[in-house]
């Protein structure tokens, strides 16, 4: 029987789903009412994003999105870069719901980019050799698809049927867009009246990498924020985009999203210092690149008040002890070294337990000097413990003095860099005061 297997169901149906999409994702706003983005910041280089999509599907396509006489119904709900997914999950009421998989969904892909061509080359017909180039595109993973642009963007100096395509707006945008990326297609079962799908995966942030080292060593001894930089292509597909950005409870975010390509702020206000910011973009553009920014900080008073005042306790008795303490007995030096020694090995050892592994990554910096207070104090104490001779014990406490406040005033200037919430309570409180 033709079209009894799942794979010659999606196949015959393909032009008519992919016509239904094309003029589904030409006007997003008018069917997908909101879009919701969680964004939890696991660790330095992962987020897990949590999205949730508002739509109504417009009554005249449902026929067209419709595979076999009983459905499945095709939804396009995200338009996602070509890389794999970890940790996907999509529900619609806490129930799990099916998408449509690559190998399925690449004739739909493919036939939006060529009926967007043959729009812009109309009345002209689409050559058949362009237009299995521009299948090939749209349906081949990242590194194949960006050599088929190369190639499809040297052919178009000698074809002007290409240069139609590749120029024109609505087919130049599709074709640009899903050589880098894929649509993430959703089976229904039911497609009428106002929906809600949830889809959520991890993602690993790629970095620029075009800050200084000084700026890097900045950030990673806590004197400035750690920056992270989340692309939110999505914001621009829907009527009302929402981002809610979550940290741990012991660090505050700077958040906002702004245009990559003009800098322009899209969010209608900036979030700070808080642990979940909550962002609102309406109407962002097709054409913008919408960018979440979160500037994250430690909380004041959490680990850089226990690490400040701990070196600085530290520093002052090592430095006290090498100017005017009597060392020559191992009694009561020696006790009290270690005793000091001990207290910040314990305080840097709690810190450290059952951390977040964003804090772990963030307070890496301050921890590690924190150590060397430690060590420091450790080895003035053992010049008492072990009898060294006037002269090296002297060098060493007044060595182990210097490296603590060294220490000490790098921690001094993260703890006054870290988020005061009090503070910066306090002052918005004033300000918005009559």
């Amino acid at each position: 029987m033709v079209g009894s297997w799942p794979d010659e169901r999606y196949e015959q149906a393909s032009e008519s789903v992919a016509l239904a999409c094309l003029e589904l994702l030409t006007d997003e706003p008018r069917w997908i009412h909101r879009r919701v983005e969680t964004i939890d910041l696991l660790a330095q280089e992962l987020v897990r994003r949590q999205v949730t999509v508002d739509f109504t599907l417009p009554a005249a396509l449902l026929d067209d999105l419709r595979i076999g006489p009983d459905g499945p119904w095709c939804v396009p709900i995200a338009i996602l870069e070509k890389r794999p997914l970890r940790n996907f999950d999509l529900r619609e009421h806490d129930e799990s719901r099916p998408i449509l998989g690559a190998s399925s969904g690449g004739p739909i892909t493919a036939g939006i980019v060529t009926a967007a061509a043959r729009l812009a080359t109309a009345p002209d017909a689409l050559e058949p050799e362009v237009a299995s180039l521009l299948a090939l595109i749209a349906r081949s993973d990242l590194e194949d698809a960006r050599g088929a642009m190369i190639e499809l963007r040297a052919r178009a100096a000698r074809s002007s049927q290409i240069a139609r395509v590749v120029g024109d707006d609505t087919s130049g945008y599709f074709l640009a867009t899903f050589a880098e990326s894929y649509m993430l297609i959703a089976l229904l079962g039911d497609p009428s009246g106002r929906r809600i799908l949830k889809y959520a995966y991890d993602e690993h942030l790629r970095f620029g990498g075009r800050a200084s080292r000084a700026r890097r060593l900045a950030r990673r001894l806590g004197w400035s924020p750690f920056v992270v930089d989340v692309a939110v292509p999505t914001a621009a597909h829907a009527a009302s985009y929402h981002a809610e950005v979550v940290v741990p409870e012991e660090l505050r975010l700077d958040a906002w999203i702004l245009d990559a390509r003009s800098d322009e702020l899209l969010s209608t206000d900036i979030e700070r210092s808080v642990d979940r910011g909550s962002l609102h973009a309406p109407r962002v553009a097709l054409d913008a690149e919408p960018l979440l920014v979160a500037a994250i900080s430690p909380e004041r008073a959490d680990l850089p008040t226990l690490a400040f005042a701990t070196s600085a306790v530290t520093t002052l008795l090592l430095l006290l002890g090498a100017a005017f303490g009597n060392l020559g007995s191992p009694t009561a030096g020696s006790s009290v070294a270690l005793l000091l020694a001990g207290s910040v090995l314990f305080a840097t050892a709690v810190a450290r337990s059952g951390e977040h592994r964003l804090v772990r990554g963030i307070f890496a910096g301050p921890r590690w000097l924190l150590s060397i207070v430690a060590v420091a104090a450790l080895a003035a104490a053992a010049s008492v413990a072990f009898g060294a001779g006037d002269g090296l014990r002297d060098v060493i406490w007044y060595a182990a003095g210097g490296m603590s406040l060294l220490s000490c005033l790098s921690l001094a200037v993260g703890f006054f860099k870290a988020a005061s919430l009090t503070r910066r309570h306090s002052r918005s409180g004033a300000d918005e005061d009559p």
